[in-house]
């Protein structure tokens, strides 16, 4: 099971999570690439963009095989948008899949 934690504290935005599905062999794990694709997405936009909107990426550790860990500092508020919409995906996953993910 995947489990997943987010956290909004003072301009900062977070979103952990550790964990395999199991809905499926690996590279046939429909939830595990659907969870995979969000936080890689997120990650990536981080590592193209902090720069222009002046965050500062505090963590952005994405790895299938590990924790997955991803912690920004945003004075500016313009990154909430993002995280919200990331959180409201996994979310849905979590709805659909409520075996293989769990939000904490």
């Amino acid at each position: 099971m995947i489990t997943v934690k987010f956290f909004e504290k003072n301009d900062r935005y977070g979103i952990s999570a550790n964990g395999h599905a199991g809905y499926a062999p690996k590279g046939q794990d429909i939830v595990c690439a659907g969870f995979s694709t969000l936080m890689y997405s997120l990650s990536n936009y981080l590592d193209e963009h902090a720069k222009d909107y002046n965050w500062h990426v505090l963590e952005n550790v994405v790895d299938e095989d590990e924790d997955m860990n991803i912690e920004v500092l945003d004075k500016t508020g313009e990154l909430y948008n993002l995280f919200k919409m990331t959180m409201e995906a996994i979310e849905n996953l979590e709805i659909q899949y409520p075996a293989f993910i769990k939000i904490c």
